[in-house]
């Protein structure tokens, strides 16, 4: 687990992945002002096997019968997060105090395709049947309140289900106590959704 005060160099604006300019929240890659507070779980702190129905990690607790896992399947070999059996129903919740940002890095069969419910204090977001990527992140200017996860197994050509698994691994929360670190972020979200307003409106 790693705790810091995010530095601005470090935090510079990504492009956003996917917007819906009707939900909020939304999903996206994106990062926050200099004053942000920064959690990232990585898993290295636990043990092995280490069995849980409600995993209490350091920004949230993870509603999964879950076990800590290491090697191949963690993507980098290092230790990272998934089910104990074919439970694909996962619910993060519990997160820090206005959280607007969450993400995770995401491991798993490529066939799969997930369905992601994000609460946040300005409503409710369906992200459904998503195809397989690395990385999930999500944004709501207002605050998260939880993550809900569902993983649809994939068919073969024989059209028979796939086993198939998932893990999750570096889960981080960007946090802004200040209201003043929300204006900022905002804004400067806002900004770069017009830009990309502009550009497709010239084209």
């Amino acid at each position: 687990m790693t705790t810091f005060m995010a530095p601005a160099r470090l935090l510079a604006a990504l492009l956003v992945t996917s917007f819906n300019a009707q939900a909020i929240p939304m999903m996206t890659a994106t990062s926050a002002p200099s004053r942000a507070k920064v959690i990232v779980e990585d898993f290295s702190g636990f043990q092995q096997p280490n069995y849980s129905e409600h995993l209490v990690i350091a920004n949230g607790t993870v509603d999964l019968l879950s076990r800590i896992w290491e090697g191949d399947v963690c993507g980098d070999g290092n230790q990272c997060l998934g089910p104990v059996n074919e439970d694909w129903d996962v619910g993060f919740r519990g997160l820090p105090r206005h959280t607007l940002f969450w993400s995770t890095d995401f491991f798993g069969a490529e066939t799969s395709f997930t369905t992601w419910t994000v609460t946040g204090r300005s409503g409710v977001s369906v992200f459904s049947d998503l195809s397989y990527r690395p990385n999930f992140a999500f944004f709501d200017p207002l605050g998260l309140l939880s993550i809900q996860l569902r993983v649809t197994q994939g068919f073969g050509e024989d059209g028979e289900p796939i086993i198939q698994y998932f893990r999750f691994d570096n889960i981080t929360t960007i946090s802004v106590p200040e209201s003043g670190g929300v204006v900022v972020f905002c804004a400067g979200l806002v900004a770069l959704l017009a830009s990309r307003r502009a550009l497709r409106r010239r084209m």
